[in-house]
């Protein structure tokens, strides 16, 4: 949980719906200026993941996105609603939502099938 960490370290942990987790924008900057720090932010988060998970031996290609994608499918899996990753991530729209959704795993499929099934032995 080392995003969590960073998180709580680094980020703005007021519970505002608005803010931004990490506050490097402010309302008073044009929208070019908020794009450029965004992108610039993004870069640097995501060269400093790599080397972590480098140097902890982790192969594969860790950013900003991957963890997003994570969140969302584990939240999922642990039974949050498509509604609530939605509000959580600041998606305009439940597809962008459902896209970043990496689906069920196949003992979950079998575990819910088996409960739809339940019905039979009663």
């Amino acid at each position: 949980m080392w995003a969590m960490k960073l998180n709580r370290k680094y980020g703005n942990v007021s519970g505002k719906p608005n803010d931004h987790v990490f506050p490097i924008l402010n309302d008073s900057m044009p929208e070019a200026e908020k794009f450029c720090v965004r992108m610039n932010f993004i870069r640097f988060f995501n060269q400093h993941v790599k080397k972590l998970t480098e140097s902890a031996g982790v192969i594969g290609a860790i950013s900003s996105n991957w963890n997003r994608h994570s969140y969302n499918t584990s939240a999922i899996r642990s039974g949050a609603s498509m509604e609530y990753i939605q509000e959580s991530l600041g998606h305009q729209g439940i597809t962008t939502t459902m896209n970043y959704w990496g689906g069920f795993e196949v003992n979950a499929k079998r575990d819910i099938q088996e409960k739809l099934m339940d019905f039979l032995d009663s």
